[in-house]
């Protein structure tokens, strides 16, 4: 509940399988366009309405996304 209103949450991620490694063996793109890591979750609030709780919803939605630089490099690890 925020301020007296209940609300539903919802998160959802997403983890690309190219390029997927620990982050510090895999970084950078490759010839595709795939950068090393990247992830995506989005935050979803679905609010009821003051007027009529049965009624419409108001729902909200963010993205955030993350992922490796998209340069071309390696990182010979010794």
């Amino acid at each position: 509940m925020v301020n007296g209103q209940k609300l539903q949450l919802c998160l959802i991620s997403r983890r690309s399988r190219f390029r997927a490694r620990a982050r510090y063996f895999r970084r950078g793109v490759d010839h595709d366009g795939h950068v090393a890591n990247f992830n995506e979750t989005e935050q979803i609030a679905t609010v009821p309405s003051k007027a009529d709780p049965n009624e419409a919803t108001t729902t909200l939605s963010f993205v955030q996304i993350r992922g490796s630089v998209p340069v071309f490099w390696v990182e010979i690890n010794t």
